[in-house]
């Protein structure tokens, strides 16, 4: 998520934040002249009190009380198109890197949705040829929907610019990027809370004999996370007011406390993924199987504890919660575990239906080794 303090961060303040120079660019530097009207009005009074002389730009690139001024200033009098020039400017004089992350995240984004994909459709082959097609499934096809549409998101977003440092944006980008991204904050939400029901049904489904008490529990379970997944869907949407406030800093709006907000996507679904964890395992005891079949099962879930690990690795990198001064560079490797806990999901919840859909296609000497 993005506030529009956020967004111009992500461009000027930042960019003199970053403390290690680097190769310039290829294309001709730029220089004070370059400057934005409005940017030179925010720059030069705040000069002298930082005791940066005007040509001595390793002290302007590297004094953060400066970069504080200067940002403030920018947020309150700039346009989003002064900040993109500011921060172009600004990476020119002080030389910062131009490498770039976007080969190594098409790879992961590409990899994993693939994977997804694949295992969906070997869970459904195997339902429909046990004929146990159940409300599990259907939820699982409608959250499959939303993440091939977060998987065009994500190839869009690197196609603008994510896995690059922010300086390296094309002119007039940032703001395209930013609401796509909103969008695809969005999608992830509802992609998840819609995972976390479709886990649930799938415990009511296998324990259909199991006791009372953990039917009740599965459904209170059920009922916290549809709440929650509602909550923060909604505060999601209407962070802002207007809403194309989180995307636009042109637009006077107001926005929520959006790292607040981005920490308790965070720790809910932490919490949800340690509920859903727990709760399978109280039954396998209760089993009619062997104990070779229980460690297996054990290991199913087990599959579902790395979603958790890989969310507590995703929030120790969220946007949400702190600011970067190179977002589209810094929060990429939170974009991996996004893709990695997603899939951690899907491969839980669809495993079982995949043995039994082996079981059925192997020869007769092959069987045993997975009925």
């Amino acid at each position: 998520l993005r506030t529009h303090t956020i967004t111009a961060v992500w461009l000027f303040l930042a960019l003199i934040n970053y403390a290690t120079p680097a190769a310039a660019f290829e294309t001709r530097e730029l220089g004070f002249a370059d400057y934005p009207p409005c940017s030179i009005e925010c720059t030069i009074p705040a000069l002298p009190a930082s005791g940066c002389a005007m040509t001595d730009m390793n002290c302007i690139c590297n004094n953060k009380a400066l970069t504080q001024t200067i940002g403030e200033c920018l947020l309150a009098n700039c346009t989003m198109a002064d900040l993109e020039k500011s921060g172009k400017v600004q990476a020119s004089l002080c030389h910062y890197p131009t490498n770039s992350q976007k080969t190594e995240l098409y790879y992961y984004t590409i990899i994993t949705h693939v994977l997804t994909s694949i295992t969906v459709l070997l869970r459904l082959g195997g339902k429909f040829m046990s004929r146990r097609l159940s409300w599990d499934d259907a939820v699982l096809v409608f959250s499959w929907s939303m993440d091939l549409t977060l998987f065009g998101i994500r190839l869009a977003i690197l196609k603008m610019g994510l896995g690059d440092h922010v300086w390296m944006l094309k002119d007039g980008i940032l703001l395209p990027l930013l609401r796509i991204w909103y969008v695809g904050a969005v999608f992830y939400v509802a992609i998840v809370g819609t995972l976390k029901v479709c886990v649930v049904l799938f415990y009511l489904d296998i324990f259909q004999t199991a006791y009372p008490r953990f039917r009740l529990a599965a459904y209170s379970v059920l009922t916290y996370i549809v709440i929650n997944t509602l909550t923060l869907l909604f505060l999601t949407i209407f962070a802002c007011k207007p809403i194309a406030t989180f995307w636009n800093r042109d637009i006077k709006g107001k926005c929520l406390d959006i790292p607040a907000i981005g920490y308790a996507v965070g720790v809910s679904a932490i919490v949800q993924d340690i509920i859903l964890l727990i709760l399978p395992l109280t039954m396998i005891r209760t089993l009619n199987m062997d104990r070779l079949r229980k460690i297996g099962t054990g290991f199913l879930f087990g599959i579902g504890a790395f979603g958790c690990i890989a969310t507590i690795l995703r929030l120790h990198t969220n946007p949400y919660i702190k600011v970067s001064f190179d977002p589209t560079w810094d929060y990429s490797g939170g974009m991996i575990w996004v893709e990695l806990e997603i899939t951690a999901i899907y491969m839980c919840i669809s495993l079982p239906s995949i043995r039994i859909l082996i079981v059925r296609v192997l020869p007769a000497g092959c069987k045993n080794f997975f009925s």
